[in-house]
C-alpha cells in the first residue's frame, strides 16, 4: 500500500472509526467481535474502493457494511456455539 492509501485510510479512520466501533459494540455486546467488524468494514474499504457523492453516501456506505459484518457475525456458526465464561 502506497503512502496515498495509507493517508487516505487514516483520515477514514479517523473519522469514522470511533463511531463504527461504537456501533458494533451495542449490536455484538463484545468489544473483540466490534473490533474484529469495524476492521472487517475498512478491509471492505481496500477491496472496493467504492466512489461516494457525497460525504452523506460515504457515512451511509460505512455504517450499513459494519451493520452487515456485525449481521454476519451474529449468523455465524462459532457465534451460535460459543458461551460466555461468566
Amino acid at each position: 500500500m502506497d503512502t496515498e492509501n495509507q493517508r487516505e485510510l487514516a483520515e477514514r479512520y479517523d473519522k469514522y472509526g470511533a463511531m463504527l466501533y461504537r456501533l458494533c459494540l451495542v449490536m455484538l455486546c463484545s468489544r473483540q467481535d466490534a473490533e474484529d467488524a469495524v476492521q472487517e468494514t475498512f478491509f471492505a474499504y481496500l477491496r472496493h474502493r467504492p466512489e461516494f457523492a457525497d460525504a452523506e453516501h460515504e457515512k451511509a456506505w460505512f455504517l450499513r457494511v459494519a451493520t452487515n459484518k456485525c449481521h454476519d457475525l451474529r449468523r455465524s456458526p462459532f457465534w451460535k456455539r460459543r458461551a460466555d465464561w461468566e
